[in-house]
């Protein structure tokens, strides 16, 4: 094997080893989020989301605040029980993502079984999740500071029907 061969040999399996951790990174942020969830540790699920996927719960927030608590309170009844008249006041984005998270029993057995990642581009990985329902698309972005990866909930639809024999 010549020399110039053998350097690009090891330059590919450097780049493709350098690949694999990137890729196992972003669906770990993924497993995480779902195992958090699991164990009811929502302030963990909440700092693997994107400041995007925060966002729109801090938006929805302010805007039940805006309505406030008359006109509010029978849509949390539904979706956010927990959260009381007395708690509406002090009502962020947090406290709606975990009364309403806490409040869905699917969110406790969400998927960490992988199926594929691929990456769209350098900061944006598609996690597909094998669940009963089907496959799940679970985006994760890198975060702001270039170390880790992060669950972007925006995104987020309903799991597609696995075709057969996949």
């Amino acid at each position: 094997m010549s020399t110039r061969i053998s350097a690009c040999l090891v330059i590919s399996l450097s780049v493709a080893a350098c690949s694999c951790g990137s890729r196992s990174e972003a669906s770990a942020a993924v497993v995480s989020f779902a195992e958090a969830l699991a164990d009811s540790d929502y302030v963990t699920a909440w700092e693997l989301l994107t400041p995007a996927s925060q966002e729109r719960y801090e938006a929805a927030a302010d805007v039940l605040l805006e309505f406030g608590w008359i006109e509010a309170g029978p849509v949390l009844a539904g979706a956010a029980p927990s959260i009381t008249e007395q708690m509406f006041g002090q009502l962020d984005g947090f406290m709606l993502f975990e009364a309403t998270v806490s409040a869905a029993p699917q969110s406790f057995e969400l998927s960490t079984s992988v199926k594929s990642v691929s990456y769209p581009d350098s900061g944006l990985a598609v996690v597909v999740l094998r669940t009963g329902d089907g496959l799940q698309e679970v985006e994760a972005r890198r975060a702001a500071d270039g170390q880790g990866w992060l669950v972007d909930l925006s995104t987020l639809e309903p799991p597609l029907q696995e075709a057969p024999g996949e």
